[in-house]
């Protein structure tokens, strides 16, 4: 990549560094205190857990997830990350008109989306390590007609360490 093309992405990445970057993918570097990502020809499996809080006055909105992945090195600094979220939602996650149906619980834990990401670090060894990731996610039918989720989600990420 041209050294003016690198900066530029790096002046970007300072001045958008004040606003926080989360992420859960295989080796990213915001969770993972790491720049490294998969090497060629390299797998890595993840497996991640959250537990979220939407609404702290109101525990019918909580929700879980887990998280099980799949890495792989396709080349040198270029690594797909393929992963797939199992999770439970509370009943007020429900949207209204399927809601009375899933009563007190809401609905048992379900295979919400899939997704595949692109991580590819930009620098390396400089003041400000920054990478890149691209995420496109796929809501699964149930997630769709229960939760209202979009037909797809797409997600780009510059990141610094």
């Amino acid at each position: 990549m041209p050294r003016h093309v690198t900066l530029a992405v790096m002046l970007l990445a300072v001045v958008a560094g004040g606003t926080p970057a989360a992420g859960h993918h295989a080796m990213e570097f915001i969770e993972m205190e790491s720049y490294e990502v998969a090497r060629r020809g390299e797998f890595v499996f993840h497996l991640h857990y959250d537990y979220m809080v939407d609404n702290v006055c109101n525990p019918r909105e909580d929700h879980w997830e887990l998280t099980p992945g799949l890495s792989y090195g396709v080349i040198d600094k270029l690594m797909v990350d393929v992963h797939t979220h199992f999770a439970k939602f509370g009943p007020d996650l429900v949207v209204e008109d399927e809601r009375a149906g899933y009563e007190p619980q809401g609905p048992s834990p379900m295979l919400e989306a899939m997704a595949v990401s692109l991580q590819y670090p930009l620098t390396q060894g400089w003041a400000i390590d920054i990478g890149v990731i691209g995420t496109l996610e796929v809501p699964f039918p149930d997630a769709e007609k229960l939760l209202g989720s979009e037909d797809l989600v797409y997600q780009g990420t510059v990141n610094e360490l």
